[in-house]
């Protein structure tokens, strides 16, 4: 049976099926009016405590009330089917659904309801490229599920666009923000979603075949699971307000104090008092962690104003001070003794770092440096070294690569 058996590390009650982000507007359309009659006999309890009818309720998704009631609904479909798995005998992790895509701070309540957070996110071709004092990319994206005291799963990370250039920027630099934060189990989708034998055309979700993606797993592996990157020395907890989490607008790119942190130091949300909801509960707040009440507040320091010839910093640090992006290169790298990395824009001139120099033909790529027996790079007697640039298919071929190669030369202290 599943539940007895050793692979099996957990369950996933439902993918991307959640109500407060994909299906609960549709629930309430006149146009359904089945599925409309079950939501409104959820609803009047709720209408009945905020002292309005259900029909007003139920006629105005963007009122409070209404967030409650599909978090109230998917709260007791996740208490029901948890139930359901113990019944039977099932002892491992369970997620309830993912934060998905464009999720809000209004989709975390239920999500509490599991042993883990789990995160779906899919990077944009100019996530090494996006300026954090004005929007967010993928890594905010995955923090909004960073609630405190519970572990992060991401299970399905990728590109959004099969063939996109800068694809080969994204596993290292995941793997080092997920270092950072000390987020839990970073897991690409997929290795492949078709058979094998017939890889047929590009997608992101069979990277088996894909050079710029797997080429470099075996170096962002390394980075992850072997902790060549420190966790973030500070902590820093976002408190929204009951009123941010009901209104429903409050995405990853609509708070700076999110966006801004996420590449300088941990960050995590802690939600509020919801006496409507008496199941969710405030965590305590960590020791040492720094409060943040001013989700609006941003971390770094404000762009010039328009028409100024100064832009100001163009780069986030971590303060660990082993990784910084510059969003205007762009080019984000990791400094650190066991692992040196650059990628994005190489050249043109040498990129140098305190343990490696890299001087390259490529404009564009990744270069990466990891110690394989522990050492610091310096002293250590086994390095992995990758390089890859554009990978891009074959025209009337989808199973045979382009790849467009590096050469130069790399300095090791």
């Amino acid at each position: 049976a599943y539940k007895d058996d050793p692979a099996i590390v957990g369950v996933l009650l439902t993918n991307e099926n959640d109500l407060s982000h994909h299906f609960g507007r549709r629930l309430a359309d006149p146009g359904n009016p089945h599925h409309r009659g079950l939501l409104a006999a959820r609803a009047a309890p709720m209408a009945k405590t905020l002292g309005i009818s259900t029909e007003e309720l139920l006629s105005n998704p963007s009122h409070p009330g209404f967030a409650l009631v599909l978090n109230q609904v998917e709260h007791e479909y996740n208490t029901a089917m948890r139930a359901h798995l113990a019944e039977i005998g099932f002892r491992g992790v369970v997620a309830t659904t993912n934060l998905w895509g464009g999720g809000r701070l209004q989709n975390l309540p239920p999500l509490a309801d599991g042993d883990l957070i789990d995160v779906h996110a899919y990077a944009l071709p100019n996530a090494l490229r996006t300026d954090p004092r004005r929007r967010g990319n993928f890594v905010s994206q995955i923090a909004l599920g960073a609630l405190v005291g519970r572990p992060v799963a991401i299970s399905e990370w990728n590109h959004n666009e099969p063939l996109a250039e800068a694809r080969y920027g994204a596993p290292l630099y995941l793997a080092s923000i997920a270092r950072l934060q000390g987020w839990d189990a970073p897991t690409l989708f997929g290795y492949s979603n078709r058979p094998l034998q017939r890889p047929g055309r590009p997608i992101p979700w069979s990277s088996f075949k894909d050079p710029a993606v797997m080429g470099l797993m075996p170096a962002a592996a390394l980075l992850f699971r072997q902790g060549q990157v420190k966790t973030a020395e500070r902590l820093f907890v976002l408190e929204p307000t009951r009123a941010a989490i009901l209104k429903g607008r409050l995405g990853r790119g609509r708070i700076p104090g999110l966006r801004s942190l996420v590449e300088q130091s941990r960050v995590a949300i802690r939600l509020p008092e919801l006496p409507e909801l008496p199941w969710s509960r405030p965590a305590p707040l960590p020791d040492g962690a720094t409060r943040v009440q001013d989700l609006g507040r941003s971390f770094l320091p404000a762009p010039a104003p328009k028409g100024e010839e100064d832009p100001g910093p163009t780069f986030v640090r971590s303060d660990t001070g082993e990784l910084r992006r510059d969003w205007k290169r762009p080019l984000f790298s990791v400094d650190a003794p066991r692992a040196q990395v650059v990628t994005g824009r190489l050249g043109p001139g040498p990129v140098q770092l305190s343990r490696a120099r890299f001087e390259v033909s490529a404009e564009h790529g990744t270069l990466a440096l990891n110690s394989l027996d522990g050492a610091p790079l310096e002293r250590s007697r086994r390095i992995l070294l990758s390089a890859m640039a554009r990978a891009c298919p074959l025209h009337g071929s989808p199973a045979r690569y382009w790849t467009e190669p590096i050469l130069g030369t790399v300095h090791v202290r």
